[in-house]
């Protein structure tokens, strides 16, 4: 699914993250990433999403080289990232719309993707995620848990098959954040897709990973990975 290659990637500041790093991930593998602040987490994540190109070395996702962000791939943020002037529902259907705009073009949109359903697969999402009942209000108007749920939401409603996730509980209360890995191991469960989670919270990405890599101080050439047989 993920293979890093010998990868190199450097800041213009010059502050070098990775330094001929190699890592693989298979389809269907449940991966956490945690380490101290600054480190490189996000800086992998952003790597993977296509968002920031390695310096050297190669960065592919089911064998195909990654050069920009590809539609099969979702970005969850911990800002949620919603737009205040749209409801939830028009939030959750946005990615659609971005692809209904593009058409078939294989870059923003899969070739084989079928816009005719973009109103059922937000309907049947936010339904799955029960906030249903809120899709008529504002970010403003919800709780943090629904609006991380309306961002997930935006994300599996594109029918991805990688979803990164870059601190997404951490601005959460206790009760919520629990409430929300247990909707992600259930999701986990129920359709197996790729996922990597960054993470600054142990117990999170004990409870979230099967596969836990440990990241240092930078620069990364390697790193300490532990398989997690009970998440």
């Amino acid at each position: 699914m993920i293979k890093a290659v010998d990868l190199q990637f450097s800041y213009p500041s010059g502050v070098t993250i990775f330094d001929r790093f190699s890592w693989s991930v298979s389809a269907g593998e449940a991966w956490t990433v945690i380490g101290p602040s600054g480190c490189g987490k996000s800086t992998l994540l952003l790597l993977i999403a296509g968002l920031l190109h390695p310096n050297e070395g190669s960065l592919l996702i089911n064998g195909n080289k990654l050069e920009r962000p590809r539609p099969r791939t979702g970005l969850v943020l911990q800002e949620y990232g919603l737009l205040p002037w749209s409801t939830v529902w028009e939030n959750a259907a946005l990615g659609l719309q971005i692809r209904g705009y593009y058409g078939h073009d294989g870059k923003h949109t899969p070739e084989d993707e079928d816009l005719t359903q973009s109103k059922s697969r937000v309907d049947r999402w936010l339904e799955r995620l029960s906030i249903d009942h809120v899709e008529d209000r504002f970010p403003h108007q919800i709780s943090g848990g629904q609006r991380q749920r309306t961002a997930i939401a935006r994300t599996l409603a594109l029918h991805p098959d990688l979803i990164l996730m870059d601190e997404p509980f951490g601005a959460l209360d206790a009760l919520t954040r629990e409430n929300m890995q247990s909707l992600i191991l259930e999701l986990y469960a129920e359709h197996h897709l790729t996922h990597v989670i960054v993470t600054h919270n142990i117990e999170e990405a004990v409870t979230l990973g099967k596969n836990i890599m440990i990241l240092g101080d930078p620069p990364i050439s390697s790193v300490e990975i532990m398989v997690n047989d009970d998440p």
